[in-house]
């Protein structure tokens, strides 16, 4: 029996209980138990995260591609970073919440010290959506040398690695 299936029969016979208690005389009230509906399950959190991250590196490699290449439009080139950067900033300012308590069993390579040092985690997101703030700031202003300037400091790719260093396990046969 699927878990639709029984809460339905809960509801279905708290309902019919109802039903009969309001035909007969008043008796003595009896507490019913809460029906606890389980939150979301780890497997669901870890895909959604594992997607969010890949949507993450998906527009981090085009807003590089779109930083390295001149363009001759500069309306476009800023159009083009502003998406990105608004779409990265968007998962960044999530990923602690991505990785609550009792995310890091299998089907991840999330290392257990995301929870043990979570102030380190976090400062970590801190960092980046710093870069990212700044990086869309200037993304606004359209100021393309500006903004390769900045996409060079920022470094998107040590800012990530950085974290996946200290906070993901390796790959089997990966390399130190």
């Amino acid at each position: 029996m699927n878990f639709k299936t029984v809460i339905l029969l809960a509801v279905t016979s708290c309902l019919g209980i109802a039903a009969a208690d309001a035909k007969q005389e008043p008796r003595e009230r009896r507490e019913v138990p809460n029906i606890v509906v389980p939150q979301e399950s780890s497997s669901t959190i870890i895909f959604e995260r594992q997607k969010s991250m890949r949507e993450m590196n998906r527009n981090l490699e085009a807003m590089a591609a779109v930083v390295l290449e001149p363009s001759a439009d500069p309306a476009e080139f800023r159009k083009k970073l502003e998406e990105h950067a608004r779409a990265i900033r968007a998962i960044s300012r999530s990923i602690p919440e991505m990785f609550p308590e009792g995310s890091g069993d299998i089907g991840t390579r999330a290392k257990s010290e995301i929870w043990e040092d979570r102030e380190a985690f976090e400062n970590k997101a801190r960092v980046l959506n710093q870069e990212l703030d700044a990086f869309a700031e200037a993304a606004t202003r359209g100021d393309s040398e500006e903004l390769r300037s900045i996409y060079k400091r920022f470094d998107i790719a040590n800012l990530c690695n950085s974290c996946h260093e200290e906070f993901r396990a390796k790959r089997s046969g990966e390399r130190e």
